[in-house]
């Protein structure tokens, strides 16, 4: 598991998240598992909205670490990437008008209160596991968020 993990950010440091037990990459890793199978034989139904999970890169380190789908269908339908916006426990300070601190954290599959924060990346869907799916409130204001943080 760490050798796949670390292959997948060569010459980065990983930050393991102290919010990560043993038990939770245990878990991880079988929904990785899981999840490769399931893409070699059928899409992974991934969706705008969906919270996912994966080592994925930060302002400050790679580690593993919760993001939402911003792909639009279109994107999701054309290409075997996605575009995810980040999430974090930790507030953004300032808040700018491309964060925001979802209201329904637990009902996504989050365990802790988290905030959107509008650093896109571009992450094969193979490297994410879905944990969940934002409440149509907090999807409405991630979209606006994301809407903020484009040029129109």
């Amino acid at each position: 598991m760490i050798e796949r993990l670390a292959s997948l950010a060569p010459g980065r440091k990983i930050d393991w998240s102290d919010s990560w037990s043993d038990e939770d990459l245990r878990d991880f890793r079988a929904a990785s598992l899981r999840r490769l199978e399931a893409s070699e034989s059928e899409d992974m139904g991934l969706q705008p909205g969906d919270v996912v999970v994966g080592v994925l890169e930060g302002a400050v380190a790679t580690k593993v670490r919760p993001a939402i789908l911003i792909s639009s269908t279109t994107y999701l339908a054309e290409r075997p990437d996605v575009l995810v916006g980040i999430l974090t426990t930790r507030p953004p300070k300032p808040a700018a008008s491309t964060d925001y601190a979802l209201e329904d954290s637990q009902t996504a599959g989050l365990r802790a209160e988290s905030h959107f924060r509008a650093y896109v990346l571009t992450v094969h869907r193979s490297e994410l596991t879905i944990i969940g799916h934002l409440s149509d409130r907090d999807w409405n204001k991630v979209r606006e968020c994301v809407g903020n943080a484009f040029a129109k």
